[in-house]
């Protein structure tokens, strides 16, 4: 990339990915066993548990994003703008929740802003893994016709 997208400082942006990353997975992580902790599912099933273990995988897919386009500041910093406040909104919670075993009956807002984040970053992630082998097609053609896809000599 160019334009000043791109990381300058490869060892600082690596850095900023896995503490991202390390947060996403804690806030992710949290959110789950606090809802395990709680007894919700004290009854659930094994169909039941495969669905919140995707989930958890749907809540982790932000990540997937950061490792894509780990060259990217601005990437990184549009994802870090969400990514922290859910952080520190699941220590608080999972701080209170320690402290009094008190859990919110309709969740916290951490919660649902990580499952929405999530949901976004899934959709980008199929969208991006569906689009590299087109683009990958696309390149092998022009190279095929030699860099001229109508196939007229010039």
């Amino acid at each position: 990339m160019s334009g000043g997208l791109e990381a300058k400082d490869p060892v600082l942006y690596r850095m900023a990915l896995l503490l991202l990353c390390t947060m996403e997975a804690f806030s992710s992580a949290t959110q789950t066993i606090t809802a395990a902790l709680s007894g919700s599912w004290a009854s659930t099933t094994t169909a039941e548990l495969i669905v919140i273990l995707g989930w958890f995988v749907v809540c982790l897919s932000p990540s997937a994003i950061l490792v894509f386009a780990r060259r990217s500041k601005g990437v990184l910093t549009f994802m870090a703008l969400p990514i922290i406040p859910i952080f520190f909104g699941r220590l608080y919670y999972g701080f209170r929740f320690l402290a009094s075993g008190y859990i919110e009956p309709k969740g916290d807002w951490p919660g649902w802003l990580n499952s929405l984040l999530g949901l976004v970053s899934i959709i980008v992630v199929v969208v991006w893994i569906s689009a590299r082998p087109i683009l990958l097609l696309v390149d092998l053609a022009s190279r095929w016709s030699g860099g001229n896809l109508k196939g007229d000599q010039i």
